[in-house]
């Protein structure tokens, strides 16, 4: 049974607590808990009126307020969650679930909601910040047809599942309020082979949506050690010459290629096609 103790009692393993501790399983000189009902349980069932406060005080079942007034960051709720090296268990910080049952089918559980706010000048908000090491001593390459085989390293996994297998609106949705967002998604160094890789199959990779936009494809201010583009029998070189295999284009044909291109076609303004 848990025990509620002051902060003589902690196990030297754990954080000495300011005020009080709820100790269960790691007591000195008790054994390890074996069952898998909660430690501390807050059961609420609640009426009452949405006064639609941004602060997340509307009827918590667990409310923590946290006011910081030096230079400590201040943590409202912290978690810690790590297996020994006996254990042979996956652990989880943070483990939250909504289920909107409500017959009248016109809101929304939020799993997890996080909000960053900045008000002073200078200063910085973010909604949520992930952070995840690679600390086995091995290297983990990107695999689609093996990455679920074994445990992988990601920093961000998004999966999603339906009865009946029908469709979400996206994977990920990126919109903005009363103001706008430089870029929608920046991605930094630190990537080795892909900014982006696909490995979907009978989908398009990149759609356009019917609104007007001012350039679909903007490479125009980076530079390329081989090709800007590339696709099957197509490319387009860092420098913009085009090589189109098996293409005829009308009065070019004919002549003979270059040296090393082989090939009954031209070279001209930078265009090479190939018969």
């Amino acid at each position: 049974m848990a025990s509620l103790s002051s902060p003589s009692a902690v196990s030297s393993t754990a954080s000495v607590p300011r005020v009080f501790s709820v100790l269960d399983g790691n007591v000195i000189g008790q054994a390890v808990t074996t069952r898998a009902t909660p430690t501390v349980l807050v059961s609420r069932i609640e009426q009452v009126i949405d006064n639609g406060t941004s602060d997340g005080s509307d009827g918590p079942g667990f409310y923590s307020v946290l006011t910081t007034l030096g230079t400590q960051q201040g943590v409202a709720i912290s978690s810690l969650a790590f297996a020994n090296a006996a254990a042979a268990a996956d652990v989880v910080g943070i483990y939250g679930v909504a289920s909107q049952n409500g017959t009248a089918g016109t809101r929304t559980a939020y799993g997890g909601f996080f909000h960053g706010l900045a008000t002073t000048a200078g200063s910085g908000a973010i909604g949520i910040q992930m952070l995840s090491e690679n600390n086995t001593g091995t290297d983990k390459t990107y695999n689609p047809a093996t990455i679920f085989t074994s445990p992988f390293i990601v920093g961000m996994d998004i999966e999603y599942t339906a009865s009946g297998a029908h469709l979400g609106e996206a994977g990920i949705l990126l919109r903005a309020g009363n103001g706008k967002m430089d870029v929608g998604l920046a991605i930094l160094n630190g990537v080795n082979k892909a900014d982006i890789q696909t490995d979907t199959a009978s989908t398009t990779i990149l759609l356009a949506g019917a609104t007007a936009h001012i350039n679909g494809i903007d490479l125009s201010a980076a530079t390329f050690g081989s090709s800007a583009f590339k696709s099957p029998n197509f490319s387009v070189s860092g420098s913009g010459t085009v090589s189109a295999a098996g293409y005829i284009a009308s009065g070019l044909t004919g002549a003979t290629c270059g040296a090393g291109l082989g090939g009954t076609s031209r070279v001209t303004n930078g265009l090479v096609t190939t018969c």
